[in-house]
C-alpha cells in the first residue's frame, strides 16, 4: 500500500520546502534547514505531446530521522517543468512525498510511477465526475442525498466502462439516444 502525503508547491524560485517555502535567498548562517550532502536526482522523465514538452525529475532518500509521519521509510522531491514546442517555460511545479516503501521495494522510477499514478485516477475519475456528469455542478445539499448521486454515478461509469466505453461522455449519449441501452447497460435486456 502505497501511503503518500503531498504538498504542491508552485515554484519560483524556491530554495527550501518543508514547514515552509523560502523564496528568498538563505544568508551564510542565518536560519534555515540543516544542510546536508546534496541529493542526486535519480529519475528523469521527458514527455512531449499535447503542444507541450515535460520534464518530470524525482529525487528519493532515506526518511531522516525526526520525521513526523509514522513508518515513514523514504522521502521524494518530484518536480516537473512543463514547456510549449518553442522551450518556452508554461510552469514548474515541486512536491515533496512521504512513503511507508522501503528502498528495496521500491526505487526511484517505480516512485515516480505510483505518483504519477495516482493522477491517473485523477484525470479517469474525478474528470469525468465533474465535466461529463457535472457533479461539481450539482445543487443538491441535503442530507445523504450527495453521496447517493455520487454512488450511482459511479455505478454509471462502471457500467459503461464493462459496456468497452473508454469515452463516457460519448456512453452517455448512447444511453439517452436510445430507451432499450440503460437497460442493456444493466443486463435488463427485452
Amino acid at each position: 500500500m502505497l501511503a503518500l502525503v503531498q504538498a504542491a508547491i508552485v515554484s519560483g524560485a524556491v530554495s527550501y520546502a518543508g514547514d515552509q517555502a523560502l523564496d528568498r535567498p538563505r544568508t551564510p548562517g542565518g536560519p534555515g534547514p540543516p544542510r546536508g550532502p546534496p541529493v542526486p536526482i535519480d529519475w528523469v522523465t521527458y514527455d512531449r505531446g499535447y503542444g507541450r514538452t515535460e520534464i518530470r525529475t524525482i529525487q528519493v532518500m532515506s526518511a531522516p530521522a525526526g520525521t513526523r509521519f509514522p513508518h515513514v521509510k523514504q522521502v521524494f522531491l518530484l518536480e516537473r517543468h512543463v514547456y510549449d514546442l518553442g522551450w518556452k517555460p508554461l510552469s514548474a511545479v515541486a512536491v515533496l512525498g512521504v512513503t511507508n516503501l522501503t528502498a528495496e521495494l521500491t526505487g526511484p522510477r517505480r516512485l515516480a510511477e505510483l505518483v504519477r499514478g495516482e493522477w491517473s485516477i485523477e484525470n479517469r475519475d474525478h474528470y469525468v465526475r465533474d465535466v461529463t456528469l457535472g457533479e461539481d455542478r450539482c445543487r443538491v445539499r441535503t442530507a445523504s442525498a450527495p453521496s447517493i448521486l455520487a454512488v450511482m454515478r459511479s455505478h454509471a461509469i462502471g457500467a459503461l466502462r464493462l459496456l468497452n466505453h473508454t469515452n463516457i461522455a460519448e456512453g452517455t449519449r448512447w444511453t439517452r439516444d436510445d430507451f432499450r441501452n440503460p437497460l442493456i447497460a444493466l443486463g435488463l435486456t427485452m
